[in-house]
Parts: structure tokens; sequence; C-alpha cells
């Protein structure tokens, strides 16, 4: 009956120690749960940093007169957007990676200032020569 006693007391704690391995490993994979959401609330705190560090770059460029005659124009302030938010033609770089960033802006800029240069020599160009036609035949 002894034998029979220790053989229950063992596979008790044999039984208490499987729970309590199981109990561990849950905590263990709750932590680790707890620790990922963690990086990535952090990875998205540094997306958001990087944003503001971007929009207030953009937004001292407008403050200047050379910035805002170039960021005249149509299509600048989607752009401005999308380099603040890291969207689109911005969407490849990292937050290290600011100055990239900011010279593609400004190059995406300056292309749409020229087409829009080239767009207002296009209908002004018609007037023109209509004014340079009346004056002929008159």
């Amino acid at each position: 009956m002894d034998d029979d006693a220790a053989h229950r007391r063992g596979n008790a704690e044999e039984v208490l120690r499987a729970h309590e391995e199981a109990r561990l490993l849950q905590e263990h994979r709750d932590e680790q749960s707890k620790l990922a959401e963690a990086r990535q609330k952090l990875r998205g705190a540094e997306r958001t940093a990087a944003q503001c560090r971007r929009l207030s770059r953009v937004r001292a460029l407008g403050g200047t007169g050379a910035a805002a005659a170039l960021l005249g124009g149509l299509g600048w302030e989607e752009e401005a957007y999308a380099l603040a938010l890291g969207v689109g033609a911005y969407q490849e770089f990292g937050s290290n990676e600011e100055d990239l960033a900011l010279a593609r802006f400004t190059q995406r800029v300056e292309d749409l200032r020229n087409k829009q240069r080239r767009r207002q020599q296009q209908l002004d160009q018609p007037a023109e020569q209509t004014g340079h036609h009346q004056q002929a035949q008159a």
C-alpha cells in the first residue's frame, strides 16, 4: 500500500509539474505577444514622428519666399501630404532617409511647376497669336 500511495503521490507531483510548466509556457507566450504588440506600437510611433518631422520641414520650406515660389502651382499640397505621411512616391524612404525624401519632393514639385509653366505658355500662346493676327488685318 505504501508503494501504491507513493506511486499516486509521484503521479500527482508529475501532474502538478506539468500544469506548472503549461502555466509558465502560457505566461511566456502572453509576454511574447505583449512584446510584439509593443514593438508594433513603437514602429507606428516612429513612423508618426518621422511624418511630423517631414511635415514640419515642408511647412518650414513653405514659409520662405523662395520656397513659397517653388511650391506654387497645383499638386504640391498633395505632394507635401504624401511626403509627410510617407506614402506614394515617398513610401520607400525610412525615417533615417528624410533628406532623400525631401530631395524627391523638391524634384517632383519642380516637375509640377514646369508642367504648370508649359500649360500656361500654351494657354497664352493662342491669345498672342490671335492678337498678332488681328493687328496684321488692321
